[in-house]
């Protein structure tokens, strides 16, 4: 064996640094999704928190994580854990043994039921001088809270591209005003994980 491949082989039998996932918003158009890295120790509740910032959510709402038959999230009065179910305050990212190309669902704001499909795109190994936490890509705006879900999204798209549209004015002011569905600024995300989590 030559020793690069030694070398290799040593580095993947040790524990990842961290992961590289790509998450997409399900049911909107078009499509709305983000490319990021993460330290792969993390639990599921930083997972959340990392997630709300590089997509743009405002963390208002109860979130679940799913996994086959695992359900992650933070316990309430209805939430029981067992063999199931795991706070997402104590799980942690390793314990479910991702591999490349595993997918997660990942439901946020169980009224406007905003399900995403999250993908490991690989576990990395060594980080070198990147940061462990990072947006690395992704399109478009995030919806606005409590919009209505995706059917509630599209009929506020319609609506905000039309200005003679009665609901125009009452839309554009309720979504702040500047509304883009086109915007997404990487490095505005960037800045915000360094300010969270990394100062």
């Amino acid at each position: 064996m030559k020793g690069d491949d030694i070398v290799s082989n040593r580095i993947r039998a040790s524990k990842p640094a961290a992961y590289e996932f790509e998450i997409t918003l399900c049911d909107v158009h078009p499509t709305v999704w983000r490319r990021f890295c993460v330290p792969a120790n993390i639990t599921f509740q930083r997972l959340h928190d990392v997630i709300q910032v590089v997509m743009g959510w405002e963390n208002y709402h109860l979130y679940e994580f799913r996994f086959g038959k695992t359900r992650i999230s933070t316990p309430d009065d209805e939430f029981e854990v067992d063999a199931t179910h795991f706070d997402a305050r104590r799980k942690r990212l390793p314990s479910l043994g991702f591999d490349r190309d595993d997918v997660l669902g990942y439901l946020y704001d169980f009224g406007d039921n905003w399900m995403h499909v999250l993908r490991v795109i690989r576990p990395i190994y060594d980080l070198g001088d990147r940061p462990a936490y990072a947006c690395l890509d992704g399109a478009r705006s995030c919806p606005p809270e409590d919009v209505g879900g995706p059917h509630g999204y599209a009929d506020f798209l319609k609506i905000i591209s039309q200005p003679n549209h009665p609901e125009y004015e009452h839309m554009r002011l309720w979504s702040g005003g500047t509304f883009s569905p086109m915007r997404f600024d990487k490095e505005a995300v960037n800045q915000e994980l360094r300010r969270r989590f990394m100062e």
